[in-house]
């Protein structure tokens, strides 16, 4: 018995719309014009008995890379397998983005009214808050006109707030870069000259072993507040142990020319 095959769902009333219709018309090749017609009773298609026309031979989509693959993903397309860097779990887009806009655009920021009342009315300054405006830094390019206004930033370049003061403006905000990881006195390191080290000890301390010579005293700087020892002035000849962080090479020649 022959299979009954219902028709395809087509548009309306069971009819292709006609645009449909031509550009199947168009697109369909003729079908005794194909090589598969060529090839009918060929077992194989054309496509080899051995290595047969199968659907994904050597895997789906980029695998075997490291594997049967390796040669064409080391040569077109190195560092494709691994991980560089660090990893951040709270990534911040933008995070480190820093908006500015430079001195000569300031005035630029108010409306027109407001730059002519303040130009007739030298004596009173405007506040422009840049942050409001969509900027965070004002930075120094340009000139500003001679006429004093409040600027409220985030932060503010040198050169930014010379010109403003100088166009007797004031800067609200911070001035300079910032350091994310700031130590405060990280960059400061208090000497103290060898002169006076026996200054750090008390009188009878040093009148001490100014009797005893065969002995010398401990003179530790750190406790002192100081970490470095210079080499200005002169040193008694009087043998002396000095702890120190750091030491210049001319204060390391006295304190060992005294015995110390």
């Amino acid at each position: 018995a022959q299979a009954i095959l219902a028709p395809a769902s087509t548009g309306s009333c069971g009819r292709e719309p006609e645009g449909q219709v031509e550009e199947q018309q168009q697109a369909a090749m003729t079908a005794r014009y194909k090589k598969s017609r060529h090839l009918r009773g060929q077992i194989s298609n054309g496509r080899g008995r051995i290595g047969k026309h199968r659907k994904h031979p050597g895997g789906c989509g980029n695998s075997g890379g490291q594997h049967h693959h390796r040669i064409n993903f080391d040569k077109y397309h190195p560092g494709y397998f691994g991980k560089v860097g660090m990893r951040n779990f709270h990534l911040i887009k933008h995070g480190k983005v820093i908006p500015s806009v430079n001195v000569d655009r300031l005035w630029s920021l108010v409306s027109e009214q407001t730059r002519q009342y303040y130009k007739e009315n030298t004596d009173k300054a405007p506040v422009i808050d840049v942050l409001k405006a969509g900027y965070m830094k004002v930075t120094g390019k340009g000139v500003l006109p001679e006429q004093p206004v409040i600027v409220k930033a985030r932060y503010f370049t040198k050169e930014a707030e010379v010109k403003i003061k100088e166009a007797g403006g004031v800067c609200f905000g911070k001035v300079g870069m910032r350091n994310f990881h700031l130590i405060k006195h990280g960059k400061v390191i208090p000497a103290v000259n060898v002169d006076r080290l026996w200054s750090l000890v008390s009188e009878q301390t040093r009148q001490f072993y100014k009797k005893n010579t065969d002995k010398a005293p401990v003179i530790d700087v750190m406790k002192a507040g100081y970490m470095k020892v210079t080499g200005k002035g002169q040193l008694p000849e009087q043998p002396v142990i000095v702890k120190a962080r750091y030491f210049t090479k001319e204060a390391e020649v006295k304190i060992k020319e005294a015995g110390g």
